[in-house]
């Protein structure tokens, strides 16, 4: 059924015209909240010798929005995915159109183009659907594709494959392509508005600040794939909301960015939004860019909740991921939102971190529920597990099993629910999946197959014989993975150096590639120490033990005797030509060795000293950090205080005063005789 909508382009091709089927692997209303898909939309429908249509996920095979054309009618498919879990939906699609899903396979039409931030991070899982992989900016990458699917689209593969930002199976390495600036003519000012449906933010103008961070925060894929951050000019802005509000008979704009208030000219954009009279929504800000007149500007356009994402309650944890908050600055950043008109707050939190504290998740209600006393704000928490991603310093981190994850949001959602704040979840078991597709090859096509032909996910890995519990475990080595066929124009070893400062501003060292991310949080929590392996598990062969000497020598430097004495009494067990289980061969030296030291220990042997008890190097430096800072008081009313000196001031004032009463003493003493002592004469002084 054709949907009823704005702005929506109907321009059928005539003869000559190529085909483009516009692919979006989800729902209609989760296509209208993408940019990415609506720019590409238009600038391919501007484009002469061009028809396109658009095609989205629903029941039965797809059929196009515009004219309800058939997917294997067109001459070129373009997908846009924005994370690995579509990828299904993908296959899905393509199966249930009639297209073979393996490139190999397809001997003429359609071809099939795949870009978006997951196959731009890794192109590897889709390497086997896709004919082209985009990888990069719409920006640069867009004209070039256009270019080559209206000469011929059977070639365009090959002429493109290899240069920068597209890849195909076969290259060894592809660039990513970025853009140096947001060319105005790739953002829609019209863009397509549903009539009879809600989008997912509802009605409005979509407007992109900038694209990018600078933050660098070592969790976030986004932030580092695309770095650095890319400013569009404040002057292209207010030219698209003054013509986009009309065009789109809206009067809100929604911003897209990653962190919005970085723009240098981001109150000004606010004030553009104001001074039209529109309204405006704003995406998940960060703690450390909001202060009263920010909170104040953003409910005078009508927001009425705001988004923050402090990923975890353990403050030296929030720290090494790089947002340095302190306990209070929260409490203070709501308290100001809601004296300025701010009716609610949505808290983003991650479970199951590298290294996370046993009382991380206590740590974490602890947080909130202070929220729910001081303030009146409705709450609302969401809760996702840690998925660690390709191009970030903890992309060779593991995650924790899909039961620990799971104690751990009950850990966090019991006490809140408790409290009446509304908390939701990511699925543990699709957050292992999402991590297993983003960090594998090929390979993954197999498990994706499954899952479109309507497997769950475990079996669909598990008939692929594979193991979600290996996919998802820390990554041995510092060797490249998969993914490093992007080359995202990183430094080399920046990615390593970076997850080794986390590691150490936690207070920890670096824990080895493919070791275990230790005891589960249900035995930190508890106290209890991992039961030793037992002797009989060891790989050698067991040792019968020496018989114990009946005397030990007190010092260890002393040489113990080369045969142990016997016990007085008749001789027991077998005859001494043949060695007892008590009883061992003579060894050639019975001197006392001292442990062997293991690397990252303390004394030779045991646990490392950051795992002890004993307090970790750096960590007093982090909770310092952790601490909010007290208010300074006010000061008193009435007479101002004089300033008080220095005591370095005061320090030279009493020693020239002590040298003058000593040059005092010595001109008393001859000119009218030496008094009692030197005691009598300073106290005397003092006196006057």
């Amino acid at each position: 059924m054709r949907p009823r909508e704005m702005n929506a382009i109907r321009r059928r091709g005539g003869p000559g015209h190529v085909k483009v089927g516009l692919l979006y692997p989800s729902t209609y209303e989760a296509s209208l909240a993408s940019l990415a898909y609506q720019s590409i939309y238009y600038y391919l429908g501007s484009r002469d010798g061009i028809s396109v249509e658009r095609f989205v996920l629903g029941e039965g095979p797809p059929a196009g929005l515009e004219f309800g054309s058939r997917l294997s009618s067109m001459d070129v498919i373009v997908a846009s995915v924005h994370y690995e879990l579509d990828y299904a939906n993908l296959v899905r699609m393509l199966l249930s159109s009639g297209i073979e899903v393996r490139r190999s396979a397809r001997r003429s039409r359609p071809l099939v183009v795949v870009g978006g931030p997951a196959p731009a991070a890794n192109p590897m899982p889709i390497s086997e659907v896709a004919d082209l992989v985009a990888v990069g900016d719409v920006e640069p990458l867009l004209p070039q594709l256009a270019d080559a699917i209206s000469s011929d689209p059977r070639s365009a593969a090959d002429a493109l494959s290899g240069r920068d930002g597209f890849f195909s199976a076969g290259v060894e390495r592809v660039r990513l392509a970025r853009s140096l600036d947001l060319p105005p003519e790739f953002h829609p000012v019209a863009q397509i508005q549903p009539l009879g449906a809600e989008a997912v933010w509802g009605r409005s103008l979509l407007v992109e600040s900038s694209r990018g961070c600078s933050r660098l925060c070592r969790f976030c894929m986004e932030g580092n794939l695309y770095f650095p951050r890319v400013d569009r000019p404040l002057d292209q802005i207010r030219s698209i909301i003054e013509r986009g509000l009309p065009a789109n008979g809206v009067d809100r704009v929604t911003f897209y960015s990653l962190s919005f208030f970085d723009h240098p000219k981001a109150d000004s954009i606010l004030e553009v939004v104001s001074g039209l009279g529109a309204g405006a929504s704003l995406p998940s800000l960060r703690l450390d860019s909001l202060d009263e007149g920010r909170l104040r500007a953003i409910a005078g356009l009508g927001q009425r909740t705001l988004t923050l994402a402090p990923e975890s309650g353990a403050c030296a944890l929030r720290r090494a991921l790089g947002k340095p908050w302190a306990r209070g600055d929260l409490l203070r950043v709501a308290s100001l939102a809601e004296s300025a008109g701010i009716r609610g707050l949505k808290l983003y939190y991650m479970v199951g971190l590298p290294g996370e504290p046993a009382d991380s998740a206590a740590e974490t209600a602890r947080e909130v529920l202070e929220l729910r006393r001081a303030t009146g704000l409705r709450l609302s928490v969401s809760l996702t597990p840690f998925m660690p991603k390709p191009h970030t310093p903890l992309q060779w981190a593991g995650m924790e099993g899909e039961g620990e994850l799971e104690r751990g949001i009950r850990a966090i959602e019991s006490p809140l629910r408790a409290a009446g704040i509304e908390v939701d979840h990511y699925s543990p078991r699709l957050a292992r999946v999402q991590t297993a597709i983003s960090r594998g090859g090929p390979e993954m096509l197999c498990p994706i197959e499954g899952r479109a032909r309507g497997l769950p996910w475990g079996r669909a890995f598990a008939e692929c014989g594979m193991d979600l519990g290996a996919l998802t475990a820390p990554l041995g080595g510092r060797g490249e993975g998969p993914w490093s066929v992007v080359d995202a124009g990183r430094p080399a070893g920046a990615l390593a150096e970076s997850e080794r400062l986390y590691w150490l501003e936690l207070g920890r060292p670096r824990r080895p590639r493919g070791a275990s991310s230790g005891p589960s949080r249900a035995r930190r929590a508890s106290g209890r120490r991992t039961p030793r392996r037992p002797a009989s598990a060891s790989r050698a062969p067991p040792r019968a033990p020496p018989r114990r000497a009946a005397s030990r020598p007190s010092h260890p430097s002393r040489s113990a005797p080369s045969r142990p004495r016997r016990a007085a009494g008749p001789r027991r067990g077998p005859p001494p030509s043949t060695p007892g289980p008590r009883e061992a061969a003579p060894r050639l030296s019975t001197r006392a060795r001292p442990p062997r030291k293991r690397p990252g220990t303390a004394r030779g042997g045991g646990r490392p000293s950051w795992a002890r008890g004993r307090r970790p190097r750096g960590s007093r430096r982090a909770t310092r950090a952790c601490r909010a800072r007290p208010p300074r008081p006010p000061p008193r009313a009435g007479r101002p205080r004089r300033p008080r000196a220095p005591r370095s001031y005061l320090a030279l004032a009493l020693a020239l005063e002590i040298s003058a009463s000593l040059l005092s003493f010595s001109i008393v003493s001859a000119s009218s005789g030496p008094l009692s002592s030197l005691t009598d004469f300073m106290r005397g002084n003092l006196k006057a």
